[in-house]
């Protein structure tokens, strides 16, 4: 026998040793199948990597939001603090004092100039009119009251 010959009954030899599955072969159609609870394990799993990386996700944004909205917090209360301190300073009564003087050109008035009116206004309860105004001027009478606010008694 040649050499060729021999090459052609072991490859003979070879195809026999297989075999056809048809479709009708119960153990194909086994191996094939998935199993439905199979899919719908292979689907909890992934839906719950999915929920922990969108939990994970949502933390690191927040964590992020904190930290901004800290840093604004920080940054108001340094603000106010400044607001504060110039607060304090405009009302100082000697910066104010300095300030009417020299830009405001104000003076002190003549002591002798000076007139106190004094009001008195009768209680609502014991005057069911609504009580009166009486002025009275210190010194000089009732005409320099009126021409004090420009007008008649």
């Amino acid at each position: 026998m040649s050499a060729r010959a021999q090459e052609i009954r072991q490859a003979v030899r070879a195809r026999a040793a297989l075999r056809v599955v048809g479709e009708n072969d119960a153990r194909a159609r086994r191996r094939r199948r998935v199993s439905p609870l199979a899919v719908v394990a292979v689907a909890c799993v992934l839906g719950t990597v999915a929920l922990v990386l969108v939990e994970r996700v949502m933390l690191a944004q927040s964590a992020f939001e904190l930290t901004r909205l800290m840093e604004r917090v920080e940054a108001a209360d340094e603000r106010r603090s400044e607001l504060t301190f110039e607060v304090a300073r405009r009302e100082n009564p000697g910066r104010i004092e300095r300030y009417a003087r020299t830009q405001l050109g104000m003076v002190d008035p003549d002591p002798t100039k000076i007139q106190y009116i004094v009001a008195d206004v009768a209680p609502r309860r014991s005057d069911p009119a609504g009580g009166s105004l009486q002025a009275r001027v210190a010194g000089s009478g009732a005409a320099s009251a009126a021409g004090a606010w420009g007008g008649a008694p």
